[in-house]
């Protein structure tokens, strides 16, 4: 049967959805996602259908079918979401008719990784999202045992498989939780580790029956773990925050997306975890071996401390070319994904202006290296003089993903994934990560003082 034609300005609003405006391989991808968003509102329909026509009580987003007033809401949000399938559908054939258009998607290895990554993630959204009781569970498994990761509400980096679980065993059991908006960018492949950043937004029923939407950002970080298997990419680094509110000054990347220096010595601290009985065990931090990979990885994020702090005219300059051309940014205020060198410099031409800009707080967490990539994630806070003449201090969370670009040089890792954000304010059923890292401060926080000249 012959497709539908869809008019000019549908589908020059449609291609938005692609990562790359005419790119048959992004489309796609877009074409799978548009698929996976039906069959979640599919979902929705069938539970409301159920409360509308059903004769036994039922609820839906914690509203009751026993009241007409209940009824004639439910029948309404049934009504939307008719809507706004007809809309997915309309999309999708605007999207088919675009493919058509173009040369057909080379089968090759690169497409071929670009699929599986992107497959990765929405096998990552589905389960998160599939409220059986085993989801934190099966969500947890998709991360490597040596993963990362940087949760939403998360006060605190996760870095053992214990770890995150406990953040899915309270996140993946939100009520009634699912995807209500999903806009990736492109797929970056580099051999055996791949980077997907994007957006996505969380609906779920909140503690007085209403639904809660939460927007936010996220970055993951893959590796090709189990070669020739259905899920070759595991999770090794993850970060998802909040979306914020962009300030003014800070240039728009231009592009549509729809649908300092106090550095932490702990030698001598005390630290305290949790007994079983739930009593305080004093722990003594003790030296942990670091090897030469490491130190190199943690002197650079150092570097890129040093040189967004320097105050200088050309400190946006020097800043964005510790990235690699085909880095990706999640600036902490930035509402945009940035993915070119030039948005990537028109961040720090903001960020790296900021009047007496210093950091006066950083702790990292151990440096992972993979072979030729490496993570790095922390806590940083910056501090600046505000319009008012008053410090402002921003305490924010952060991962990179370095790629070993230049080996013998004096900056052998060069940056290809930061996620930067805000910290946000842990709900209180979340379980703290509990155990301080003593060991690696102790080991870096005189290490890191050493390459900022304050040792």
């Amino acid at each position: 049967m012959e497709r539908g034609r869809m008019d000019t300005t549908t589908l020059d609003r449609v291609s938005r959805l692609a990562s790359n405006v005419g790119d048959a391989a992004s489309i796609s991808v877009s074409l799978g996602q548009i698929d996976w968003d039906i069959k979640l509102v599919d979902q929705d329909v069938r539970k409301l259908l159920a409360a509308v026509q059903g004769t036994s009580k039922q609820t839906y987003a914690g509203t009751s079918n026993e009241t007409e007033q209940g009824r004639a809401f439910l029948q309404k949000q049934l009504d939307g979401l008719m809507k706004e399938k007809a809309q997915y559908k309309e999309k999708r054939l605007a999207l088919l008719q675009l493919q058509d258009e173009l040369p057909g998607i080379p089968e090759d290895a690169a497409y071929s990784d670009q699929k599986a990554v992107a497959d990765t993630t929405l096998v990552w959204k589905e389960t998160v999202t599939s409220g059986t009781y085993d989801a934190p569970k099966k969500t947890a498994a998709l991360y490597a045992e040596d993963a990362v990761l940087w949760g939403t509400v998360s006060e605190e980096v996760r870095d053992t498989p214990e770890q995150i679980y406990a953040y899915f065993d309270y996140f993946a059991r939100l009520p009634e939780l699912r995807v209500v908006e999903y806009t990736p960018v492109a797929v970056r492949v580099y051999g055996d580790f791949a980077i997907q950043a994007g957006t996505y937004t969380f609906a779920f029923q909140g503690a007085d029956g209403a639904t809660v939407e939460k927007r936010a950002r996220f970055s993951f970080t893959f590796r090709r773990d189990r070669p020739g298997s259905p899920q070759p990419w595991t999770i090794v680094e993850h970060h998802s925050s909040s979306m914020p509110t962009a300030p003014a000054g800070l240039k728009r990347v231009g592009k549509l997306y729809s649908v300092r220096v106090f550095l932490p010595v702990v030698v001598g601290c005390e630290f305290f975890k949790v007994g079983p009985n739930a009593d305080l065990v004093k722990v003594t931090p003790k030296k942990v071996e670091i090897t030469p990979d490491q130190k190199a990885v943690a002197a650079t994020t150092i570097v890129w401390k040093d040189t967004v702090t320097l105050g200088t005219d050309d400190a946006p300059k020097k800043t964005a070319a510790l990235y690699a051309p085909d880095a990706v940014l999640w600036g902490t205020v930035s509402e945009e994904v940035r993915e070119t060198p030039e948005q990537i410099y028109d961040y720090f031409d903001f960020f790296a202006r900021l009047p007496k800009l210093r950091v006066v707080e950083y702790t990292p967490a151990p440096v992972r290296v993979y072979g030729e990539f490496a993570v790095e994630a922390g806590t940083y806070t910056f501090a600046w003089q505000g319009e008012d003449g008053k410090t402002v201090e921003k305490r924010a969370r952060f991962s990179f993903t370095f790629r070993r670009g230049k080996p013998g040089s004096p900056q052998p890792w060069t940056i290809v994934e930061h996620h930067s954000s805000s910290m946000p304010i842990a709900p209180a059923e979340l379980k703290p990560v509990g155990v301080a890292r003593g060991a690696w401060l102790e080991t870096f926080g005189g290490f890191t003082a050493f390459f900022s000249g304050a040792a």
